[in-house]
């Protein structure tokens, strides 16, 4: 497992008071997320993705268990979904094949 680092501020890259707020919803998101899959999934197999896109980020959770295909049937995610969008972020959720969940 790798460990995510950000740099100390007054280093020479310090995180800025917005860019701390962005990491610590994705921390929050991802947590959430895995929380999820492990209480109504009933996956064997879990994948977190973080992917850096310039000033965004990709976060891709994926898991071969049962679950549901929108945001709206899925009333257990709308805190991360409401978390995102509090710092202008967006959240999908899409199935790969009939039942599992992306």
């Amino acid at each position: 497992m790798r460990r995510l680092q950000t740099p100390r501020a007054g280093g020479s890259e310090a995180v800025t008071a917005e860019a701390r707020t962005s990491l610590n919803a994705a921390y929050f998101v991802i947590a959430e997320a895995l929380a999820n899959v492990e209480k109504h999934s009933q996956a064997t197999h879990t994948a977190v993705e973080v992917r850096s896109l310039g000033a965004l980020a990709l976060i891709n959770v994926t898991d071969n268990g049962g679950g549901w295909a929108s945001l709206a049937a899925a009333p257990g995610l709308a805190g991360p979904a409401g978390r995102l969008r509090g710092v202008d972020g967006t959240m999908t959720v899409s199935l790969r094949s009939a039942d599992r969940p992306r």
